[in-house]
């Protein structure tokens, strides 16, 4: 009996702690320290602009890295992607730990549609193709009245040189 039980506890904490150990999060990542700050505009569909900051996720392993892994926290940056032309993308929520909303915007900033993803392994699509994509902790558009009847972002044409845009 006790050669049964020397077997299986190993076979536990194998089976049920180490999984359990690969959800842990982090407050950073290499990809997100990596990622630099930058203050941008946002309009509402009240016609209010206010200025929010973000990091900027303009490369591959900035994009494919986004939130995985971190933590939710009271003050979590949203991210920024930025792609080089207009595409149709998915986003995946794999490793990730808290509900996300993001937003599509095309060349001009104007925003097309927003989706709130969730934990897991499903992939998100937009409608249409966007240029920026950006993602906060869910609630954050609601929370701003920002929705795509009439809201848009403003930045500057090099977001990742600039430090911040002004907000007319």
């Amino acid at each position: 009996m006790n050669n049964i039980i020397r077997f299986i506890r190993p076979l536990v904490y194998i089976l049920f702690l180490l999984p359990l150990s690969s959800l842990a999060c982090v407050d950073s990542t290499p990809e997100v320290a990596h990622m630099k700050n930058y203050q941008l505009g946002l309009t509402n569909d009240l016609g209010e602009t206010r200025r929010i900051e973000v990091r900027i996720a303009d490369d591959g392993k900035e994009r494919a890295a986004g939130f995985q892994y971190l933590c939710a926290a009271p003050k979590v940056l949203p991210i920024l992607f930025i792609f080089p032309e207009q595409r149709r993308v998915g986003f995946h929520m794999r490793n990730v730990q808290f509900s996300l909303d993001i937003g599509f915007f095309d060349d001009h900033g104007q925003l097309k549609e927003v989706l709130t993803m969730v934990p897991g392994n499903k992939l998100y699509f937009p409608r249409q193709s966007f240029r920026y994509a950006l993602e906060a902790p869910a609630g954050f558009f609601k929370d701003r009245f920002v929705t795509a009847k009439s809201s848009q972002l403003h930045i500057a044409k090099n977001p990742n040189k600039a430090g911040s845009v002004s907000i007319p």
